[in-house]
């Protein structure tokens, strides 16, 4: 699913979609405080050996840490690119409005 779809799903939620714009820009600044730190910490540390590594997890020192990150990222990974596509496109075809109706669904998807 697009990004573009999605961002239409969460403008037809909002109470107020003319605040859209802010929303977003917040939400996109707050990924950016999460990624770009993350990732310029581990090029700093590791900047020359991922030349030869495609993994950045093959790097990081083998611990309760680096599995729970690599377990986390698939569940993140497995969320984006199947839940999500069913719980909108199963949203649209059963017609399912309002939030009681919408959380009962988004748990039988998940």
């Amino acid at each position: 699913m697009k990004g573009d779809k999605l961002c239409r799903e969460i403008m037809h939620a909002m109470w107020k979609p003319q605040k859209f714009k802010y929303i977003y820009l917040l939400a996109t600044l707050y990924v950016f405080t999460l990624t770009i730190p993350s990732a310029a910490a581990v090029y700093w540390a590791f900047g020359d050996e991922l030349l030869n590594h495609s993994n950045a997890f093959s790097l990081l020192p083998k611990n309760g840490f680096r599995d729970a990150a690599v377990i986390l990222m698939l569940i993140h990974q497995v969320n984006k690119f199947l839940c999500k596509p069913w719980f909108l496109k199963g949203k649209i075809m059963l017609k399912v409005n309002g939030a009681r109706k919408r959380y009962t669904f988004l748990l039988f998807c998940w």
